[in-house]
């Protein structure tokens, strides 16, 4: 019997926070640099063997937050979706930075099988409103940024 519990983290393509990575990836060094030096997601993935993925902007205003907290970037935290932080206005120095802008591996979030995991983290994103309902037994959580 395994008793460790089963994690998955997960962000929205515009989320100006971190990793922008393969989902297989769990290497430390590799996990750090995709995440542009924060370490949460590292831990996450490397320490705990948390699954990863980055899910669609969905439509709904809360799956939107970040035109509220950072209202004076929002317009390029979507960018990011289709362009690397680097390649954004003012943001030259982040070079070399990362080579994927964070819509790369991004997927439905409603094609994820959120029911195989106990704990579900999310770094400024929210699963589809139907999404939570299916998976009774699965603790939702949500940081409003990662350190």
């Amino acid at each position: 019997m395994n008793d460790k519990l089963k994690t998955a983290l997960f962000k929205q393509d515009a989320c100006p926070n971190p990793y922008v990575c393969p989902l297989t990836e769990h290497s430390p060094a590799a996990i750090l640099f995709f995440s542009t030096g924060r370490v949460a997601p590292t831990g996450l993935k490397a320490g705990l063997g948390a699954d990863s993925c980055i899910i669609r902007e969905e439509p709904r205003r809360e799956a939107q937050f970040y035109r509220k907290a950072v209202p004076h970037i929002a317009n390029d935290v979507r960018r990011r979706k289709t362009k690397t932080p680097a390649r954004l206005p003012g943001q030259s120095f982040k070079q070399p930075g990362n080579p994927y802008p964070d819509g790369r591996f991004s997927a439905d979030g409603r094609t994820m099988n959120w029911s195989e995991h106990d704990i579900v983290a999310s770094i400024h994103a929210v699963p589809p409103t139907e999404v939570a309902p299916q998976c009774p037994d699965t603790l939702y959580t949500y940081m409003i940024g990662c350190p």
